[in-house]
């Protein structure tokens, strides 16, 4: 394996042989500085400009047996950063063109679009930009995904639109009814559909040999989720949570101290 490093100032280059003599000799560039790594039969070139020079192209060529590079090699032009453009917005200073080492630019968006990222960069030594370029987003929302056995309505998809959210007969919603679209992004979680009941057999407790039941009145009844039931009843259950459980067993236990102490007292 082997290392080459060229250096092209101005129209004075250092020559080098051809790679291996296979590959011909990389493509010159001014102000540039070349880095040839030989491997066998293949070559790659990286090629990096000089101070105040920044590059337009594809850094990297690569040469196999061939005999050709992949790709023309890349220019090195005046301004140390590239152009720094965000389209659908603008910048500040305004004057089009590279920019210099350490210079600072902002970043304002235009009507309907919203900034990504910081409202300013600043040109680095490395030809790079810190923190990275922004972006100007539509401030309308994509279309919402549907949520499996439900629906969804909203009348536009510009920034403060609502989605309402229902779903089929026999399912609940589980989540947000509605959501808000802000700045291209819709607010909260997707709600999902669950089914709304299930029979849980292994649900029944029994407690001093009473059978306490629970039995579920669906939600487009528009009834109580749950309820305490008489003795012997069939089980049924919206999947309640363990706090609704815990509360039921309270209330049958007060309707039995109540039933002790009326029987006490007579």
């Amino acid at each position: 394996m082997n290392f080459w490093l060229v250096s092209y100032i101005g129209a004075i280059w250092l020559l080098i042989p051809s790679v291996g003599g296979i590959c011909p000799e990389p493509l010159a560039a001014n102000h540039s500085i070349l880095i040839v790594l030989e491997k066998e039969d293949e070559t790659w070139v990286t090629y990096s400009c000089t101070k105040g020079y920044h590059l337009v192209g594809k850094k990297t060529l690569f040469c196999n047996a061939s005999h050709k590079w992949d790709r023309p090699a890349p220019s090195c032009l005046p301004g140390h950063c590239p152009n720094p453009l965000v389209a659908n917005g603008q910048r500040s200073p305004p004057e089009q063109g590279p920019v210099a080492e350490q210079e600072t630019v902002s970043f304002t968006c235009d009507d309907g679009y919203v900034l990504k990222g910081s409202g300013s960069s600043q040109c680095l030594e490395n030809h790079t930009w810190s923190p990275p370029l922004p972006t100007c987003r539509t401030t309308n929302c994509p279309s919402p995904k549907k949520p499996a056995h439900g629906q969804f309505t909203a009348n536009d998809l510009t920034s403060g639109s609502t989605v309402t959210y229902h779903c089929e007969e026999g399912f609940q919603l589980v989540g947000r009814l509605s959501r808000k679209c802000v700045d291209g992004e819709w607010s909260g979680e997707e709600p999902i559909c669950e089914e709304a009941c299930v029979a849980h057999t292994q649900a029944l407790l029994q407690v001093e040999k009473i059978l306490i039941g629970l039995r579920c009145v669906c939600l487009w009844l528009k009834r109580n989720i749950c309820e305490v039931v008489k003795e012997g009843i069939q089980l049924q259950k919206c999947q309640p949570r363990w706090e609704e459980l815990k509360s039921s067993l309270e209330i049958k236990k007060l309707h039995l101290e109540n039933e002790k102490l009326q029987l006490e007292r007579s």
